[in-house]
């Protein structure tokens, strides 16, 4: 037996059970007065009222046999007339759930619409931070109405799995329909179908739906007023509320099918007259799926819109609705089921979402709960921008700026991209802006040069190109930019521990493209040995599984020819570059290349030229071969976010004729650190990037055992995560100059679980290497005089200078993670590595509790600060007579924990601090200056120098600082926005900049926020470029000459030139500088 139970007013508990023999519902108002009917054994599916429309629906009531009626004011659930059939089209409060429609009953307790309504109950129980509501499609099949309007779940999860238990899923499918009235509701419009819609239940009438349709039982019904829904429930043209919390939080319709759209074109013109609005300043890309002019069954095409085009205009910011979509359930019509499949895939494709399959509770449950959780955020960018300078003159600054960008998520896949865009001469960020024109006239889309940056967000805007793409693609991550440079051939390799070996050259796509047999474009040594499932972390995956895996990171996809056969395409598709900076190295005239890395594991290099930007190669370490399947498999099983070549990139260029391009026998070195990743740094000889090389490299002891773990390399057994720049510098050494790299010891990761100052086990050293070889040369914790204990972590790099400017480095200053800035006096003359350094702690401004538990995740930003006679006389109130009188090294350094950035516990602080030394050796031992040394910042001068209070709670600094003409400037990042409370309800913190005079510390500092909610990155400071093409590059003169090839005379070089702040997409322009740079006395040797 099977039995229902149904409750709704104005009835009493109504137990209802499906008739076995005859077909037919029995209802009663007594359990007891019910049929019962034995199954036979083996008996697995269950039909209920499978029947079709001729000669109406039929049910039994108390004994009596009754055509279906909506009746809801009579003791009986249906009418009593048996002269009138029910029409399902007609009536508004009842529906039936048909075998025919659904052959519902996949198991014997469970219908295919139960498998839905409990994997929706279920996710939302285990999904509490989400808002959510529902739009079921109306019984006549004319679009959608609101069933429950968008609320936290918290609130809204109950009255939706009431509402689930009515739903049928007797209707028409009318996909454009149901989302062009989504988009009126997030728009805030007049509503289209919903304010009359019907809608559905299961067997009896019920109460209306919050917010929804009241009305007699014939014809049309009008909505019942509720001001969650209406902006005014009374009027007579209904306009949607629309969630408030589309203002601040990304918004997502997840569309669940069993087929292709039917009944759907009522919404075409309307849907028409939105995409050419939108094609009128963005192109639209040339797929087979979206047609621009006329429409018929438009899912693809609003869904398009959704998330391209700005559904709030009235609102600060870009409000998009991405698209996701679920099918499942085919078999009842497998001959559309291919169709279909492929309906959903392209709408997910231009929804700018995901398809996802369900054929079962399974299935079902895992894809709605990747959609829910994997809305996408807000996309960001922390890295600070790259700005190119000429391949001839340093000093001189191109036009061009790169940012890597990348898209948060909740699973462990977020998405890249690196992009290029123009630095204009007035500070902006430019890129072409598509402008409006008219497509129905045959006109064509175009672009003309302007403003990038959407003033509101402060990120790119949705109508911006950048200068590697052919359509707008500003504010999407995944969108243009390099990712859609590649090809399918690539050129990507790996290391058998030793050298390089290709990935791409064991790969043979045949020339059809076609996809053939199991591991029939594979060689044998790329599945067995280079990339065989245990390297790749996925010793009990299937084969299928592992070629999947390795196509992905081979750089192939799949698609379909025009025949339908499958076929081999580009991957492209670029993973988050979260912390790595791209770096430029400059060839020779128009030949450029860019190194970056990505957390899939990845160090790519890219030409950077816009006629022939691409791929030169790319590398995946052989102990990060375990980091791509958690981009290729979202749902792979990782507790935190997967990592892989995210640390700080350098390079040294072996320049033996000074020419500064790479020539002759010159050898130009990458060098390459994993961050949170690992704990090996890599030396790639590029001096050919069509060919690189391994030159060295080092590996530390691995915390994190889900790689494959390398042997430590002898004299690195305290190498933690590596975090630091390798930092060229050159050297005395044993009474030689040598080119060395220095580099602190890294991060130990047991400090992401401390909340007082700890001592480390790893990372709390220096470290100085041959930079040709990598032989390890001086460890500060072993081989320095040291006045102190190294016990610290250090995660920032070493900064290096060349004091009396005599080309060797002798003076280096490191911050660590206890809060401590160290001073490293370097020896020109020793013949040792115990004779080579002293060095010691100059300041430390933690304490022992949680509340100054002050740590140094950033550089130390040095300047060195002297007076002349005259400033002295004429500023006697900031010049110590006796202390700093002739001059010092001012330390600039913000603490903050950048492990964990919303903690609050701590209270930070900029500091500046003096090194009054300067240029001298100590005589004996170092000082330390401690926290109640330094004078608030405001309050005058100090003979040690100041801390500078942050604004808001829990803020922090979080990258270096810069220093220039006598001003700080510094980022800092706050978890709680006080500043501008979120309307949501919710905090997304907040980013500042503050900028500090060195010359007036009486002055308050001023907090200026950047209307940001990621974590900014370091302050750029750069010229600004004159009028010229960087990609004309090779056309410049050769410097210092003029048109005769005689060298210029000095003074009449000089001119202004205006400079810039640049904070992530921000640039604040600076006075203009009317004299020529000039060279000091000493340099930074990095």
């Amino acid at each position: 037996m099977y039995q229902y139970l149904a409750y709704d007013d104005p009835f009493t508990r109504v137990s209802q059970q499906t008739d076995l023999e005859n077909g037919l519902i029995y209802g009663s108002t007594s359990i007891d007065s019910l049929p019962t009917v034995d199954m036979e054994d083996g008996d697995s599916r269950i039909l209920q009222c499978e029947m079709d429309r001729i000669g109406g629906y039929r049910y039994v009531w108390n004994g009596g046999y009754y055509d279906y009626m909506s009746n809801r004011d009579v003791d009986i659930p249906f009418s009593d007339s048996s002269s009138n059939d029910h029409s399902v089209s007609s009536y508004h409060y009842n529906i039936l759930l048909t075998g025919n429609y659904l052959n519902y009953l996949s198991f014997a307790i469970e219908s295919r619409m139960d498998v839905v309504r409990r994997a929706v109950r279920d996710v939302m129980d285990e999904t509490p931070g989400i808002n959510i509501g529902i739009m079921p499609f109306d019984a006549d099949g004319d679009g959608a109405y609101i069933g429950h309007p968008i609320e936290p779940v918290s609130i809204a999860k109950d009255t939706i799995s009431a509402r689930l238990n009515m739903y049928s899923a007797e209707s028409l499918t009318p996909v454009s329909e149901a989302l062009y009235e989504a988009h009126l509701y997030f728009a805030g419009k007049e509503a289209d179908a919903g304010d009359d819609a019907r809608g559905t239940v299961v067997w009896e009438a019920r109460p209306n739906p919050v917010g929804m349709f009241t009305g007699d039982n014939e014809g049309e019904y009008d909505a019942e007023p509720d001001e969650r829904v209406w902006e005014d429930p009374d009027a007579d043209d209904l306009v949607y509320s629309p969630p408030s919390s589309l203002t601040c939080t990304p918004s997502k319709i997840l569309f669940f099918s069993d087929g292709e759209p039917t009944g759907d074109t009522s919404a075409d013109s309307e849907i028409d007259d939105l995409i050419r609005d939108l094609a009128a300043y963005q192109q639209i890309p040339d797929v087979d799926y979206l047609d621009t002019t006329n429409c018929s069954q438009c899912g693809e095409e609003i869904a398009y819109y959704l998330a391209h085009a700005d559904q709030r205009s009235d609102l600060a910011g870009i409000q998009t609705v991405s698209v996701d979509t679920m099918g499942g359930f085919f078999d009842r019509r497998e001959s559309d089921e291919e169709e279909a499949i492929e309906f959903l895939t392209d709408m997910a494709e231009a929804g700018n979402g995901t398809f996802y399959t369900a054929n079962n509770y399974e299935e079902m449950k895992d894809g709605l709960s990747d959609s829910f959780t994997n809305v996408n955020t807000d996309p960001s960018t922390f890295i600070s921008p790259t700005v190119a300078v000429s391949s001839y003159n340093s000093l001189r600054v191109t036009e061009e700026i790169y940012y890597t960008v990348f898209q948060p998520a909740e699973s462990t896949a977020w998405r890249g991209n690196l992009k290029r865009y123009k630095l204009g001469s007035e500070g902006q960020i430019l890129a072409d802006i598509g402008q409006d024109f008219d497509p129905e006239n045959g006109e064509s889309a175009y672009y003309l040069e302007g403003d990038a940056i959407d003033e509101d967000s402060g990120y790119f805007k949705l109508e911006a190109r950048s200068y590697w793409s052919d359509e707008a693609d500003g504010y999407y991550v995944d969108q243009g930019g390099m990712a859609h440079r590649f090809t399918l051939e690539r050129n990507i390799f790996t290391d058998n521990g030793s050298a390089l070996v290709s990935i791409s050259d064991e790969i043979s796509v045949p020339g059809s493209g076609l996809v053939g047999s199991l591991f029939s474009h594979l060689s044998s040594l790329l599945t067995d040995t280079l990339l065989s499932k245990d390297l790749l972390g996925i010793s009990g995956a299937s084969d299928e599984e592992q070629e999947d895996l390795i196509n992905w990171i081979g750089g192939l996809s799949t698609g379909t020819d025009d025949d339908d056969n499958e076929i081999f395409i580009a991957r492209e598709e670029m993973e988050d570059p979260l912390h790595s900076q791209p770096l430029i190295i400059n060839y020779g005239p128009g030949d450029r290349v860019l190194f970056m890395g990505t957390n899939s594991g990845y160090l790519h290099a890219f030409r950077v030229e816009l006629d022939n930007a691409g791929e030169v190669f790319s590398y995946i370490p052989r102990p990060l071969l375990t980091s791509p399947v958690y981009y290729q498999d979202p749902s792979s099983d990782l507790d935190d976010k997967a990592y892989g070549m995210d640390g700080r990139l350098s390079f040294w260029h072996k320049d033996l004729d000074y020419n500064n391009e790479v020539d002759g026998s010159d050898k130009v070195y990458l060098y390459a650190g994993m961050r949170r990743g690992g704990s090996s740094y890599y030396a790639l000889d590029v001096t050919d990037p069509e060919n690189p090389s391994i030159a060295w490299q080092i590996h530390g002891p691995y915390q994190d055992t889900n790689k494959n773990v390398p042997s430590v390399t002898t004299g690195f057994s305290a190498l933690g995560q590596t975090w630091s720049r390798m930092v060229p510098a050159q050297i005395r050494w044993d009474g030689a100059s040598r080119v060395v790299l220095f580099f602190t010891g890294g991060y130990d990761t047991d400090k992401d679980d401390q909340s007082v100052r700890t001592a480390d086990d790893l990372g709390a050293t220096l470290y100085m290497v041959d930079a040709e070889t990598g032989a390890l040369l001086w460890n500060a914790s072993i081989n320095a005089t040291l006045s102190h204990s190294m016990q610290y972590s250090f995660t920032t790099d070493p900064i290096v200078l060349d004091r009396d400017n005599d080309g060797a480095s002798d003076l280096l200053y490191a911050a660590d993670t206890g809060g401590q800035v160290w001073r490293f006096d370097l020896s020109e003359t020793a013949t040792s590595a115990d004779e080579f350094a002293s060095g010691g702690v100059i300041a430390d401004i933690a304490g022992s509790s949680a509340s100054n538990d002050r740590r140094f995740f950033n550089n130390p930003d040095l300047s060195y600060i002297s007076y002349t006679y005259a400033q002295r006389q004429a500023n006697q109130d900031i010049v110590s007579d006796d202390f700093d009188r002739y001059g010092y090294v001012l330390i600039s350094i913000g603490s903050g924990n950048r492990a964990s950035p919303l903690e609050e516990a701590t209270t930070n602080y900029h500091f500046l601090i003096k090194d009054t030394l300067g240029v001298n050796s100590p005589l004996s031992g170092y000082t330390t200056t401690d926290f109640s040394d330094l004078t608030e910042w405001g309050n005058g001068d100090s003979d040690y120098g100041w801390y500078v209070p942050l604004s808001l709670s829990g803020e922090k600094v979080l990258s270096s600082s810069v220093t220039f003409r006598g001003q700080v400037f510094f980022t800092t990042y706050s978890p709680s926005n006080d500043e501008n409370s979120d309307a949501c309800g919710g905090d997304a913190g907040n980013g500042g900049k503050y900028t500090l005079d060195i010359y007036t510390p009486t002055e308050d500092a001023v907090r200026a926020s950047l209307g940001q909610n990621f974590i900014p990155g370091e302050p750029v400071i750069t010229a600004l470029p004159e009028s010229v093409s960087s990609d004309d590059d090779d056309d410049d003169e050769t410097p210092g000459e003029g048109e005769e090839g005689e060298e210029e005379n000095d003074e009449d070089n000089d001119q202004c030139s205006n400079y810039g702040v640049i904070v992530s997409t921000s640039v604040e322009l600076s006075d203009d500088i009317c004299t020529n740079l000039e060279k000091e006395y000493w340099k930074e040797n990095n």
